[in-house]
């Protein structure tokens, strides 16, 4: 799919393209240069696994899936009854599915570009989808679509999270990036890349303007841990004066 790049150069930048795109969704990639639109299913190296069928990917996401609803009932306090619930509750801690994160909170987009530093450019993508989809079954897609997840975490709501999916690729092709020539879809009418130059004083700027906003550790992740990284986070990186 084509896709439109736009460089910015401080946070009033930043701001005057989310301005203009109040409808849009956002992702943001700490390492702007190198990762792509593909859900991490798709970007697991499965090279030393001879167990799992590397041409069946609706196996592949099953024994994922089990494995995750096994040893996580544990710490889950509400019933979760269908797929799409437990893959998206999975993908939200790491889990590989075929979903990718989105936001309708573009500070938040911004600040996963920025939190962790892989000395390369940072990227934020804006994604424009023509509608939102309500559905139940998951394996039923034949187009890519971007939904709303029901909150069955904290973390889901106070990281404003949508997600998209896509149909699995056919045998064992492997999935195409969403910023690829050769996807195709009608469902996205406008993608593009917000890049922030691999320059460390404007990334510390944008960082501490976000700080100022409140957008931190501790708002992204609302728990201990969260708390704990916010103080590390900010002592190491001269932010002290925001500890409070």
């Amino acid at each position: 799919m084509n896709y439109t790049e736009i460089i910015i150069k401080n946070i009033n930048d930043y701001q005057k393209i989310i301005d203009s795109n109040y409808d849009s969704y956002f992702r943001g990639h700490a390492n702007g240069e190198d990762w792509k639109l593909i859900p991490l299913i798709g970007r697991l190296d499965l090279t030393k696994n001879i167990q799992l069928d590397m041409s069946n990917w609706t196996e592949r996401e099953d024994i994922i899936l089990s494995q995750f609803i096994r040893y996580s009932r544990r710490y889950i306090k509400d019933k979760i009854d269908s797929k799409l619930d437990w893959l998206t509750l999975g993908q939200h801690y790491g889990l590989p599915t075929r979903l990718l994160d989105w936001t309708d909170n573009p500070l938040i987009a911004l600040f996963f570009a920025l939190f962790n530093d892989y000395n390369k450019e940072s990227a934020v993508w804006m994604i424009d989808p023509l509608l939102m989809s309500r559905f139940n079954d998951i394996d039923s897609l034949d187009d890519f679509v971007l939904f709303v997840p029901k909150i069955i975490d904290d973390r889901l709501n106070f990281q404003k999270g949508f997600f998209t999916v896509q149909p699995f690729p056919y045998g064992s092709e492997q999935f195409l990036a969403l910023e690829d020539p050769n996807f195709t879809t009608e469902s996205i009418h406008k993608l593009t890349k917000i890049i922030i130059p691999n320059d460390k004083d404007l990334k510390m700027n944008l960082i501490t303007s976000l700080s100022k906003m409140g957008i931190d550790y501790g708002f992204i992740y609302p728990d201990l841990t969260g708390v704990c990284m916010n103080i590390k986070f900010k002592i190491e990186n001269g932010l002290d004066r925001f500890l409070h």
